[in-house]
């Protein structure tokens, strides 16, 4: 099963018809930013490919900034999707696997 990520960074730019179904509202509302590899039973990797983060904050994030609501972002991945453009109908952000030092840091600086 494809997530978000996977949608966007397959899908979009293939072709128009393609563009408008991944680009609608509906998917695009509450905009999962965490890519989930489960190593064992016990033991989960958050964390979204170089290239796939490279391609999304350049070409696409730009397009559908002022449609996000919701946004589910992971530590590594946090500061170069919020960073690369002003969210103006953001109202939720939920953090995954982020580790205590790191949210601090970003929470107190």
């Amino acid at each position: 099963m494809l997530n978000m990520v996977d949608v966007l960074y397959l899908h979009v730019d293939v072709t128009q018809r393609l563009d408008q179904l991944v680009f609608d509202p509906v998917y695009i509302r509450n905009l999962g930013m965490a890519s989930m590899e489960m190593k064992s039973c016990f033991d989960f990797i958050f964390a979204i490919d170089n290239q796939v983060l490279d391609r999304i904050c350049k070409h696409i994030l730009p397009r559908i900034h002022h449609k996000i609501n919701k946004f589910i972002v992971e530590q590594n991945s946090m500061e170069r999707v919020l960073h690369t453009i002003h969210y103006i109908q953001l109202y939720s952000l939920s953090l995954v696997d982020f580790q205590r030092e790191v949210l601090i840091k970003y929470l107190a600086g």
